[in-house]
């Protein structure tokens, strides 16, 4: 399977990422378990999002939400097919920032956030279901 690499604009980017959050706030999962997932992915992505260092601000507009709702499960992951623009389209935000993760500390953005958000979102997403369960 091969795909067709797309480059995007830091506005381009800046509008998927927003219509992005749009759709899946509105969507309303069927069930306790992908509404639990649905919370942990928008909050998990929006501490991601303010925590990613700024350049040019592809790699900030970048994190994206596949969800999985139905089935009580969410992933947020960098586009694949961002790219920097000053690397002319030549360099995906992707690569670097998976050798960020990979180095630890400060820029391994995914890492910080399940560190310094992680427990916090979780506990609040257990306390939504907690209440959902009482009030059915």
């Amino acid at each position: 399977m091969s795909f067709t690499k797309l480059a995007f604009t830091i506005e381009g980017l800046q509008h998927a990422q927003s219509r992005n959050q749009r759709r899946i706030a509105l969507l309303q999962p069927p069930n306790l378990p992908g509404r639990v997932a649905q919370y942990i992915a928008i909050a998990l992505q929006a501490y991601a999002i303010d925590i990613t260092p700024v350049d040019t601000g592809a790699w900030k507009n970048s994190h994206l939400i596949l969800d999985h709702f139905a089935r009580g499960r969410a992933e947020v992951y960098v586009n694949p097919y961002a790219v920097n623009p000053r690397s002319r389209g030549e360099t995906s935000v992707s690569e670097y920032a998976g050798v960020y993760e990979q180095e630890g500390g400060d820029y391994a953005v995914y890492q910080r956030t399940l560190r310094e958000a992680g427990g916090r979102v979780t506990r609040a997403a257990l306390e939504m279901a907690r209440q959902a369960v009482r009030n059915a």
